[in-house]
């Protein structure tokens, strides 16, 4: 995606952690906790998270011939396993959704933004970012100066069933099916070691490049 086509960036959640954003706590979690979330948080449950690198080789490729018994033979084709390395302990992420110029036709307007239902999940107010190149800018000098590795983007979404090889940019790939319609954009740190359970980066308020806007879900 073209980047000048992304007007914005929010986040939906409930209201005091929003207020902690607006504040400069950006509160970042390890990447594999969301390789098995709770029951409760199952819109962030994706095996993907956090993966090095994934195969599709469950070791056969083609048709398995079973002997049925009565000199019928019956060929099936196996089921193919997600096969992975192990999660990398050291990337932690901040997860946010990203707004188009093909979704509204201005931030003023994001109150009209017609989101998939399933978004209220995580909850029913936005943090929205106007100024996303000032909020990286932040998040990037602050990363630096405390001596970890950041990194941001826009999280690609790939078929499991399909996609094999080297994850390129750890924490920024996602099941296409069924967590696409997130749209994410992800802010990401990497640790020397393994990433603490939970991590404050404070970049120092954000309240004049972003706002708390309630939203309601539209047919």
């Amino acid at each position: 995606m073209d980047l000048n086509e992304i007007l914005g960036i929010f986040r939906l959640d409930k209201q005091e952690y929003l207020e902690r954003i607006l504040d400069g706590k950006l509160r970042f979690t390890p990447v594999e906790k969301y390789k098995v979330a709770e029951d409760k948080e199952f819109h962030r449950n994706d095996s993907m998270e956090g993966l090095k690198r994934v195969s599709q080789d469950a070791g056969y490729r083609g048709w398995i011939p079973v002997n049925l018994g009565n000199g019928a033979i019956l060929e099936i084709r196996p089921f193919i396993k997600l096969q992975v390395a192990g999660a990398l302990p050291t990337v932690s992420v901040l997860c946010f959704s990203i707004v188009t110029r093909a979704d509204i036709s201005d931030l003023e307007k994001f109150s009209e933004y017609k989101m998939d239902p399933r978004m209220f999940e995580f909850g029913k107010i936005a943090l929205v970012i106007r100024d996303i190149q000032q909020f990286i800018d932040r998040f990037l000098e602050k990363a630096k100066q405390v001596g970890l590795k950041p990194d941001n983007g826009i999280v690609e979404y790939v078929d499991g069933d399909k996609h094999e090889g080297v994850i390129k940019r750890i924490g920024f790939t996602k099941l296409k099916d069924p967590f696409e319609y997130q749209k994410e954009y992800r802010l990401t740190l990497g640790f020397n070691g393994k990433a603490p359970e939970e991590y404050i980066l404070d970049i120092g308020s954000i309240r004049d490049i972003a706002e708390i806007h309630p939203v309601k879900c539209q047919a």
